[in-house]
């Protein structure tokens, strides 16, 4: 019955959409038409063995699967950041601890869309509003979640993509403010910021640190580069992924070969140039 009912409807959207009245009439997919019974047994933890990638975000999905059903009746979703204004995530069976990863990452939406990743815990319909995968088209993406997998079922295209941002222009060093050298130990929370980009675009070579949880420092590996040189030279970029843990209000450092530079507090998943920020303003070479 429920293949039966599935196939009607893609029959119904299909129609609609070579009628001469499609531009008006189209009625998208709705959480009601994909309902779920919401499973109320005892939860398993992630099974991290059922996905290639689950190992790698074990913490978020063990985090994640604490909490209560919210899609498809037996499944948690867990999503984060995967850069500026991307999120990706995954689906975890209470019930069997399988994971699936949704269809791909979702970025670069408008901002009048309240909710990228849409979902429903009495629900099979998943809806994903932007670039999947970062490739066009921009659009409100609909999927059912069946048999442990998603399947698209409908694509509303011509969506507005936002304006790109233009960087900075860089700042005088007139308008120096050197910056406290005091930084205070990670808390290890779980809304650290871990994942950010520095772009060195200024004259020298530069390097990041953080202080863990014990307050020991911790060094960034610059790039593609090993600890023992963490130096970044100008033009390269930085990128800490799960890295540091240190809350958006504490301070990561910057040194140079010659000692400390400045300190500066990034937001998550963001991009930043060094000239740009304002507790680094004016560091020598520049």
């Amino acid at each position: 019955m429920k293949a039966i009912c599935t196939a009607l409807y893609s029959f119904i959207v299909a129609a609609l959409l070579f009628s001469p009245a499609s531009a008006t009439s189209i009625v998208l997919p709705q959480f009601a038409d994909f309902p779920a019974q919401i499973y109320y047994g005892p939860a398993s933890g992630p099974d991290l063995n059922s996905d290639p990638d689950a190992y790698t975000y074990r913490t978020r999905l063990r985090n994640a699967a604490q909490g209560p059903v919210n899609f498809a009746g037996e499944h948690i979703i867990a999503t984060w950041g995967c850069g500026t204004t991307c999120l990706m995530g995954a689906a975890i069976n209470v019930r069997t601890g399988a994971v699936r990863f949704l269809p791909g990452t979702v970025c670069c939406w408008d901002g009048s869309v309240a909710d990228p990743i849409a979902f429903r815990p009495d629900s099979n319909l998943l809806v994903l509003t932007g670039l999947i995968n970062e490739q066009d088209p921009m659009a409100q993406n609909f999927y059912e979640f069946a048999g442990g997998e998603f399947r698209l079922i409908y694509q509303q295209g011509a969506i507005a993509a936002p304006p790109q941002a233009s960087p900075p222009p860089p700042i005088a060093s007139a308008d120096a403010v050197p910056s406290s050298t005091q930084r205070e130990p990670s808390s290890g929370a779980i809304n650290d910021v871990t994942e950010f980009t520095l772009y060195n675009d200024l004259n020298t070579n530069i390097a990041v640190s953080w202080l863990n949880g014990q307050g020991l420092e911790q060094w960034s590996e610059g790039g593609d580069q090993t600890q023992a040189h963490p130096w970044v030279g100008q033009g390269e970029s930085w990128r800490v992924d799960r890295g540091a843990r240190t809350w958006e209000s504490h301070w990561y450092a910057i040194a140079s070969p010659n000692g400390f530079y400045c300190s500066f507090s990034p937001r998550q998943g963001g991009y930043v140039s060094l000239s740009g920020l304002s507790a680094c303003r004016g560091i020598a070479g520049n």
